[in-house]
C-alpha cells in the first residue's frame, strides 16, 4: 500500500508542475511551462450540497536573447483557463496574453548600472505584501 501512495505521489509531483529549458546556442534560449490544478472549494459547509469542483491550466512559452550579456530581451507568452469552460477549440484566444516582455541593459557604456524596462515579474523578499 505505502508504494502504491508514493508512486502516487511522485506521479502527482512530476505532472502537475512541468517546466523545460533549452539553450540554443549564440543567446537565444526558449522555454516553456505547463502546470495543471484541480481545485475543489466546499467553503459552504453544507451537507446538501456538492463542493464545486473545477480544474484549470497554466501553459507559458518564451524566447530570451542575449547580446553579449549587455541586452537581452525577453518575451513570454501565457494561455490560461478552466477545463470545460470553451465551446469549441478555436474560439479561445482571448486566454492568451503577455505574461512577460522587457529589455534588460546591463553594463551598458561601461556603467555599473542595470536598467529593465517592460513588463516583468516583481518579486520583494518574501512575496508576501508585493511580488509575483
Amino acid at each position: 500500500m505505502k508504494t502504491v501512495f508514493y508512486s502516487f505521489i511522485i506521479a502527482i509531483l512530476t505532472i502537475t508542475a512541468s517546466f523545460a529549458q533549452k539553450d540554443l546556442g549564440d543567446g537565444w534560449k526558449i522555454f516553456g511551462q505547463i502546470r495543471l490544478r484541480s481545485e475543489l472549494d466546499g467553503r459552504d459547509f453544507s451537507n446538501s450540497t456538492h463542493p464545486y469542483t473545477f480544474a484549470s491550466s497554466r501553459i507559458r512559452f518564451g524566447v530570451q536573447k542575449s547580446f553579449e550579456g549587455k541586452v537581452i530581451l525577453y518575451i513570454q507568452a501565457q494561455d490560461s483557463r478552466v477545463f470545460g469552460s470553451e465551446p469549441g477549440t478555436l474560439k479561445s484566444s482571448a486566454n492568451l496574453d503577455l505574461h512577460q516582455g522587457y529589455v534588460m541593459l546591463n553594463g551598458l557604456f561601461g556603467w555599473n548600472w542595470l536598467i529593465q524596462a517592460g513588463r516583468f515579474e516583481v518579486v520583494y523578499g518574501t512575496e508576501r505584501f508585493f511580488g509575483a
